[in-house]
């Protein structure tokens, strides 16, 4: 079963990162949800179909993002400090005094790396708009790149077959080559002559079939007698 997407809107996400930073804990912050226009429990089941628990899932979720301190989100991004430094061209300073808690790094900046390497996960099946858009607008190109990388398996396994038939067929060619060769090598050399030849076998042959027949001769007079 296909579940259906639920997107919350940048509008709404704003309104909610915003009172994370105003909120002293998760608690307020659900109660500031209803006090808010754009996050409000009514306001989300109308415009992202999102119900009262899933709405609180989802500030829990944003609440715990935007409270990571910088060096557990280095770590959770799997990055470090001279990756995240030429990534996005911030002084290596500056990252050593957010990590180290000595400065505040901006909420912006936060934001963005934590949008970056999607840090932020509202929910099962929930996504803000920024992420959807994300999504629906990856190059063509790599979805062309795995159809070619499919024909290319496909036209290979033909190959493969195709060259495997050759070879068995080549295979047989040479056993049955092999055969007349050895059939032509049995027979005498045209060098030797026809004389030779005759000399060397069917004379040979007579004469041994003369000589059981001299054998058999033989027995027959022993016995007339």
């Amino acid at each position: 079963m296909k579940h259906r997407k639920k997107i919350i809107s940048n509008k709404s996400f704003a309104a909610i990162w915003d009172a994370a930073s105003k909120a002293a804990s998760y608690r307020e912050l659900c109660n500031m949800a209803y006090e808010s226009k754009h996050f409000s429990p009514a306001y989300m089941e109308k415009n992202s179909d999102i119900g009262l628990e899933e709405l609180y899932i989802v500030l829990e979720n944003i609440y715990k993002a935007y409270n990571m301190t910088f060096e557990e989100i280095i770590t959770k991004a799997g990055t470090t400090n001279s990756k995240l430094r030429d990534c996005f061209c911030i002084p290596e300073k500056s990252i050593e005094a957010w990590k180290s808690g000595r400065n505040k790094c901006p909420d912006y900046i936060r934001l963005m790396i934590l949008r970056y390497y999607h840090l932020i996960n509202p929910g099962k099946y929930i996504y803000t708009e920024e992420y959807d858009n994300f999504l629906n607008t990856i190059p063509k190109v790599y979805e062309e790149s795995n159809k070619n990388k499919t024909d290319n398996k496909v036209a290979n396994k033909k190959t493969d077959r195709t060259n495997k038939k050759a070879k068995d067929e080549a295979d047989q060619y040479n056993s049955e080559d092999d055969d007349f060769n050895d059939l032509i090598n049995s027979l005498p050399s045209l060098s030797q002559g026809f004389d030779t030849y005759y000399e060397n076998v069917i004379k040979n042959k007579k004469s041994s079939i003369v000589n059981k027949t001299d054998y058999l001769d033989d027995i027959l007079k022993n016995r007339k007698k």
